[in-house]
């Protein structure tokens, strides 16, 4: 098991059949593995979004060459605090209060 290996998104459910399902930006920790790009972007926590062109020519996932790999997280918990944080959701701490915990050495996450 790879904890490091992990995927956060969010997903729009679109009630269309015809549609599906929209990912709006999947957040990824490192995948363990040597990457295939020249970004190395596998061996890295990245995020991945959709563009709009995307979404018009039908792509419901956000595709490979719209990634930003980031030093903003390095485990899951940094990860899910940041997506939260970026996507302002509301009231996220009172589900995850460990969350928001202020850590010796490391900042606010």
């Amino acid at each position: 098991m790879f904890s490091e290996n992990f995927s956060i998104g969010l997903r729009y459910f679109t009630g269309d059949r015809r549609l599906g399902s929209l990912t709006f930006v999947r957040y990824n920790g490192p995948h363990g593995e040597y990457s295939r790009h020249p970004d190395g972007h596998f061996a890295k926590p990245h995020i991945h979004r959709i563009t709009e062109d995307e979404i018009a020519s039908g792509s419901s996932e956000p595709q490979e060459q719209n990634r930003e790999i980031t030093n903003k997280y390095s485990t899951f918990d940094q990860a899910l605090f940041i997506f939260f944080s970026d996507i302002a959701a509301v009231n996220f701490e009172r589900h995850f209060p460990n969350l928001s915990q202020l850590r010796l050495f490391h900042g606010h996450c």
